[in-house]
């Protein structure tokens, strides 16, 4: 009944359910034990030939640390806007120097293109820029001058982009010596 609801979210369930579980390293016995669901009501699950109900797939959910919608809708039917939220679900779950890694890709792809243009999309762009100031202001700009100041600017993106990414491998590493710290202190092998 569930299932039909949802319409091919059964389909979405059994991958999903097998994805999850993998990612996080357990097989189905493991994922029995700490859901507190059957091994065959999980593998029945995953072949998508039973229709759980809604406390099963809480119990799931909650043995694997996800939302019951995660588990439920299709990845491919939420558009970009419910993978990025999906990511950034599992990216929080890193370790923290994979975060930081994580941080500057995102952080590089949102100064666009600026980071990585090629010289002629700077002529262009500086010729564009010299036209404006000349239609706008009557004020004739050499080209070349304009190809400086976008020079300018494009080094000011990598100076900032450097000083974010130097904070952000600070952060990565207080954040890993305070996790180091707690996993040695709850060992009693070390304490702070």
């Amino acid at each position: 009944m569930l299932l039909q609801l949802f319409g091919s979210a059964d389909m979405s369930l059994s991958e999903n359910l097998q994805r999850l579980r993998k990612e996080r390293g357990l097989n189905q016995d493991e994922l029995s034990e700490q859901s507190g669901v059957s091994l065959t009501q999980i593998s029945k699950i995953e072949r998508s030939e039973t229709d759980p109900r809604v406390s099963t797939i809480e119990k799931l959910a909650k043995a694997l640390g996800c939302s019951m919608d995660e588990m439920l809708f299709n990845e491919a039917s939420q558009g970009l806007s419910g993978l990025m939220k999906r990511a950034f679900e599992r990216a929080s779950k890193l370790d923290p120097l994979d975060k930081a890694a994580l941080l500057k890709v995102i952080n590089m792809a949102c100064a666009g293109g600026t980071m990585i243009k090629t010289l002629d999309d700077i002529y262009l762009d500086a010729n564009q820029q010299a036209e404006m100031v000349q239609r706008v202001h009557g004020q004739k700009i050499h080209p070349d001058d304009a190809v400086v100041s976008e020079m300018s600017f494009h080094e000011m993106i990598v100076d900032q982009n450097r000083d974010y990414h130097k904070r952000i491998d600070e952060l990565a590493d207080a954040e890993a010596k305070t996790v180091l710290e707690w996993k040695l202190d709850k060992s009693g092998e070390w304490g702070r």
